[in-house]
């Protein structure tokens, strides 16, 4: 026995595809890019200032309006026959599109935080970063490090590294 590919199957696949692009996490705290492993990245010390949370609007891949389309119109192409159903699909096809359109970016928006950090060298940056699960918002006056690299910048907790550090013995500097 064979299987037919069902408008149904179909429509489960859409959502698939979406809740797996959704599911995608940024870059955060706890969080970094494959392509960040291993390679040094350099980092300032500072303070923050201020600290408030923002929205952050994804950016939509159109997965989500084409697959609301494509399943819309497969569900309308089922209803009626000629020229009904054609009219039928197409009407379900714009309605799928603006569904999977709305759908997407409500799956792809996401939380933020938007930092005031004052650096040792007295210069001040504001920028805004991704909030993920197990992220903790950072409170003004706390100790921060400021990574700078790959077209990133990224406000980490300061709070457990040392401000002075020994040399070990026998480690000689040239």
């Amino acid at each position: 026995m064979t299987r037919r590919s069902t408008p149904l199957r179909k429509a489960a696949l859409a959502v698939a595809v979406l809740a797996t692009v959704a599911g995608c996490a940024h870059p955060g705290q706890n969080q970094y890019e494959s392509y960040n492993v291993g390679h040094p990245i350099p980092v300032q010390f500072g303070s923050i200032v201020a600290a408030r949370p923002i929205a952050i609007k994804g950016q939509p891949t159109g997965l989500g309006a084409g697959a609301g389309a494509a399943a819309g119109a497969i569900g309308g192409s089922t209803l009626g026959h000629g020229i009904g159903s054609a009219g039928a699909a197409l009407g379900l096809a714009l309605v799928g599109l603006a569904v999977g359109a709305v759908t997407e970016q409500a799956l792809i928006d996401h939380p933020g935080v938007e930092y005031t950090v004052v650096l040792q060298s007295g210069q001040t940056y504001m920028l805004a970063q991704n909030l993920n699960p197990g992220d903790r918002i950072l409170q003004p006056g706390e100790r921060v490090m400021v990574q700078q690299g790959y077209g990133y910048m990224r406000v980490l907790p300061a709070d457990n590294i040392p401000t002075d550090i020994e040399r070990p013995p026998g480690v000689t500097v040239h």
